[in-house]
């Protein structure tokens, strides 16, 4: 820079384009300044250094992680979807595949039902109590086989759960360290927040009770599969 007329002091602001020079992580660019004046003389500052370093705490590179994070937790969230779409099309088909039995266990409620009603009329001092209902031998072996079956769609539920939870955990560790970014919005932190929760209500507590519900199912003393409503419960899980 030159000045056509004399001054005793000067600010300038200098940028310096260091894309343009190509500097590379790792890299280093000394630069010095040096003035003179009309009578030759001249002075120089010490050399400064601008080194390319890379610095997780650095604004571009947490914004870069937290895309990173969101895009593994999107990449999981779709596998889990797919894998629960597996439970509830096999739920589906051990619905439909007993559902003779289904019928049967019905039928031997209400007859229970009606057997208790008559027992109550004759000894109106009888306590009330539910009465096992009875199958028949080849229902009895349809059950047990109902029971290996529920097992197998349990175990696949256990490993959706797993994951279920773990997503639970990244999306609130997006929503934590999302808050701690100046380049984002607060809002946006809330919001993760918000789909934490949702996620929680509406995936995890949801197969967690689908589970329960199933496990309850294939107990040997159970003579009630309930595969109307374990279908139910499956249907509903988002």
């Amino acid at each position: 820079k030159r000045y056509e007329e004399q001054k005793r002091s000067e600010t300038t602001v200098v940028t310096l384009d260091l894309e343009k020079e190509g500097l590379k992580v790792g890299e280093s660019l000394l630069y010095r300044v040096e003035a003179r004046d009309r009578r030759g003389q001249s002075a120089t500052t010490k050399d400064y250094v601008i080194r390319m370093a890379e610095d997780d705490n650095a604004a571009d590179r947490q914004l870069a992680q937290q895309t990173e994070r969101a895009e593994t937790f999107e990449e999981k969230l779709v596998k889990l979807i797919a894998e629960q779409a597996k439970v509830r099309e096999a739920v589906e088909r051990v619905a439909e595949n007993y559902k003779p039995l289904t019928e049967k266990v019905e039928q031997a409620k209400v007859e229970a039902a009606r057997v208790a009603e008559a027992q109550k009329a004759i000894d109106p001092e009888q306590p009330d109590e539910t009465k096992p209902i009875e199958l028949d031998v080849e229902s009895q072996k349809e059950l047990e086989s109902l029971r290996g079956e529920l097992a197998q769609v349990i175990q696949q539920e256990d490993k959706n759960i797993k994951l279920s939870e773990e997503l639970g955990n990244e999306v609130k560790a997006l929503a934590e360290h999302a808050g701690n970014l100046q380049m984002l919005p607060p809002e946006f932190a809330e919001q993760l927040n918000n789909a934490q929760q949702a996620f929680q209500e509406m995936a995890v507590q949801p197969m967690q009770a689908l589970r329960e519900l199933m496990n309850q199912s294939a107990q040997p003393q159970q003579s009630d599969p309930q595969l109307p409503e374990v279908q139910r419960q499956s249907d509903q899980v988002t």
